[in-house]
């Protein structure tokens, strides 16, 4: 990731899809990634994003922010649908983790 950003003219990169959210400095640039409203991915199953505000070109300020939500409602609505793969999406809401159950749907 080092040698990619390294190439680019810019201060500020946001990146996303990783479901992890992110704050690291690679040289000149500061790399943001909101992390996952949906499904993160980091141990901590509350929806994720990022507010930040740049000034005088650089990065001034960066909040990686939580809200909570009613998670045991979407497991139930989950549960209740007749989803393809929602085995998969009920254990990672529950673990808030990549992992896969043993069993699949």
């Amino acid at each position: 990731m080092a040698e990619a950003v390294g190439q680019l003219d810019v201060r500020v990169l946001l990146c996303g899809h990783t479901h992890l959210p992110l704050r690291t400095r690679l040289g000149t640039t500061d790399v943001l990634n909101a992390g996952s409203v949906g499904l993160p991915f980091d141990g901590d199953f509350r929806p994720c994003y990022l507010s930040f505000f740049t000034g005088h070109g650089a990065l001034q300020e960066i909040t990686i922010c939580r809200v909570a939500y009613s998670r045991s409602k979407t497991i139930d609505l989950l549960n209740q649908s007749d989803m393809p793969g929602k085995t998969i999406m009920v254990h990672r809401l529950q673990t808030a983790t990549a992992s896969d159950p043993k069993v699949r749907d």
